[in-house]
């Protein structure tokens, strides 16, 4: 029984010494990780761009509606727009955390 322990503890010695290590630091970014992050970037900055357009112009249509005297249809935009922007404030701070 101890040999055949022995034999399993060798082999796993054995298959998990050629597994590399990412906590020592020694793999670095795959190629093209920079030109990923920029662009990466640049989708950010043109989402939040919409984002902000996309509050302006819920904001200008409850004006209209508040004047018409309707404005339940315009805070259903509102709540959609607030959450498109929670999402995006997540997928930023998942990217940021793994980078």
């Amino acid at each position: 029984m101890s040999a055949v322990l022995h034999a399993l503890d060798t082999a796993q010695s054995l298959l998990l010494a050629d597994a590399p290590d990412p906590s020592k630091g020694g793999g670095g970014n795959p190629p093209g990780w920079d030109k990923f992050l920029t662009v990466l970037h640049w989708v950010f900055i043109a989402v939040t761009g919409i984002c902000v357009v996309g509050i302006m112009l819920v904001a200008g249509s409850m004006a209209l509606a508040y004047r018409r005297g309707d404005g339940s249809e315009a805070a259903k935009g509102l709540g959609v727009v607030m959450f498109a922007c929670v999402i995006l404030g997540s997928a930023s701070g998942i990217v940021t955390a793994l980078t």
